[in-house]
């Protein structure tokens, strides 16, 4: 077997639209033991993007995964990523939602509300790097990739 790959450059002065990745991430938390526990948070976006692919992470203690997109107002709109039974093997190989170009635009203002669930049968308390929760995909025009670290959302969106 023998793969090969042509790759060619163009010109950025020729590029239309620069792809690149985000990442939408709980930052700190702390699980407690024996307990289902949810955080729930947000990113907004500061340009209309449109989306390509988007996907959750989370390891082996998740229980739910579910992304919104909420209005410059902070008003839900609609639920756009949801994985309603976690399995630790999503950990390797998450649930993918792709679109085609155009297909989907988030405009600026608006935002992604991540909720993800988690049930601690560990015995003890769990952080990162046990555990995480970071919405993720591709955009454009994204010239460099996003990280955002969410701020916490009071009341988080039904599971």
């Amino acid at each position: 077997t023998r793969a090969v790959f042509d790759l060619h450059t163009v010109p950025a002065a020729e590029v239309e639209n620069f792809v690149n990745t985000f990442n939408h991430d709980a930052g700190g938390f702390e699980l407690p033991v024996g307990e289902v526990s949810t955080r729930t948070f947000a990113c907004t976006w500061d340009h209309d993007v449109t989306i390509l692919s988007i996907g959750g992470h989370m390891h082996s203690w998740g229980d739910r995964y579910r992304v919104d997109l909420a209005g410059p107002q902070g008003m839900i709109e609609e639920n756009v990523y949801v994985v309603d039974q976690w399995t630790p093997d999503m950990r390797f190989v998450p649930v993918l939602d792709q679109y085609q170009p155009g297909e989907w635009t988030v405009h600026a203002g608006e935002s992604f509300i991540t909720s993800c669930t988690w049930n601690n049968t560990a015995g003890r308390p769990l952080s990162f790097p046990d555990e995480m929760c970071t919405t993720f995909g591709v955009a454009y025009p994204i010239d460099e990739a996003i990280y955002c670290i969410g701020q916490p959302e009071q009341p988080g969106p039904p599971n």
